[in-house]
């Protein structure tokens, strides 16, 4: 993380889900949660953890303030008549993202591309839980997510007044955090496994305004094409930029790794070649996404150990263990460190696991 971000902001890292709900927890004299607002680079997967922030019986409402006049927050207006048809008052109809009934998160996505006149009832509704007589429900958190204008967002100032409304969080994902939520939103297991084989990859500035960069949202969208089978340089390149040339070169690698299914069924074994330790890194991580989207027996987790990982130097194997430590299930871990293989390798290298996963 950086410097600048470390004096100027309030930095966190990996899953932003649990502060989310923390700050949710808050009571306030006017309605549910202490407004959060999160900044951070675009494409780094803020609105992704809101979603998932949602709790049991939750709506979102994903509301982009950039698409919105000023009138819009208040409604359409109606005018009323009296008897003879003569007007008598405006009233404002009710719009449907400041609901009053139902509970869940009510977010203002790029709330700081949206022009100052959008942003001044932006603030009656995070102050007030209103905008003119329209109230929003008690059971409505809101949450704000904006980019950092060193990104080349295009983002006006927010003032000062809306800023001290909220919670602020400036957001930098990190490998873990990104490689468990891809584990379980099915991306592609090359993609995972490039990004553990290079986390500096995961994020990575736009070089120029018209070039493409890697972040958590297009290393989903790569994913997306290799499922497509559309596997070309151009077609990586265009959604990552040049850090395409280091994926592909991932890949080529990827394509002469054992079959993962012998390799579990004990049919075929993996040996590292110290000169090519990339290979090692893509079968350690193909192993562990197996083990974490199938059903792990105590045979497969021993193969997966006498096999391959045992057969592997500190740094793959560390991949492995990390994956299936921090994101499998009571059931998996409990095989992890019961199965003959996978005792040698604890016996062997456990204080050296007991590092890497308190870092």
């Amino acid at each position: 993380m950086s410097e600048k971000l470390l004096q100027s902001g309030n930095p966190i890292t990996g899953s932003l889900v649990k502060e989310i709900r923390r700050c949710r927890a808050v009571r306030t004299s006017k309605g549910q949660g202490l407004p959060m607002m999160i900044f951070g680079a675009p494409g780094s997967g803020k609105s992704e953890q809101v979603y998932d922030a949602l709790e049991d019986g939750d709506t979102m409402i994903d509301l982009r303030l950039n698409t919105l006049d000023s009138i819009d927050m208040r409604g359409l207006p109606v005018i009323k008549k009296d008897a003879n048809g003569n007007p008598t008052q405006v009233e404002w109809v009710r719009p449907e993202f400041i609901p009053f009934e139902g509970k869940g998160i009510l977010f203002l996505d790029e709330i700081n591309t949206a022009p100052p006149s959008v942003q001044n009832p932006a603030l009656q509704l995070v102050l007030d839980r209103k905008v003119g007589s329209h109230t929003l429900g008690r059971d409505w958190y809101i949450v704000a997510a904006g980019n950092k204008s060193c990104d080349k967002a295009h983002v006006h100032p927010i003032s000062a007044a809306l800023r001290q409304r909220f919670a602020i969080y400036h957001y930098e994902p990190d490998m873990d955090s990104w490689s468990n939520w891809a584990v379980t939103h099915d991306v592609h297991p090359d993609v995972i496994g490039f990004i553990n084989f290079k986390p500096d990859m995961l994020i990575q500035p736009s070089l120029d305004d018209e070039g493409a960069n890697p972040s958590p949202r297009s290393w989903y969208y790569v994913s997306q094409r290799l499922k497509a089978d559309q596997r070309e340089l151009s077609d990586v390149r265009s959604i990552v930029g040049p850090v395409a040339n280091e994926f592909m070169a991932y890949q080529a690698v990827c394509s002469s790794i054992p079959n993962i299914l012998d390799i579990i069924e004990g049919k075929s074994k993996f040996e590292q070649d110290n000169k090519n330790v990339t290979l090692s890194y893509a079968v350690a991580s193909a192993l562990a996404i197996h083990l974490l989207r199938g059903k792990a027996t105590k045979s497969i987790v021993d193969n997966c150990f006498g096999q391959a990982i045992n057969n592997m130097s500190g740094e793959p194997a560390m991949v492995f263990m990390r994956y299936c430590l921090l994101q499998g299930g009571e059931d998996l871990k409990q095989l992890i460190v019961t199965v003959p293989n996978g005792e040698k390798w604890f016996d062997k290298h456990g204080d050296h696991l007991q590092k890497a996963i308190s870092m």
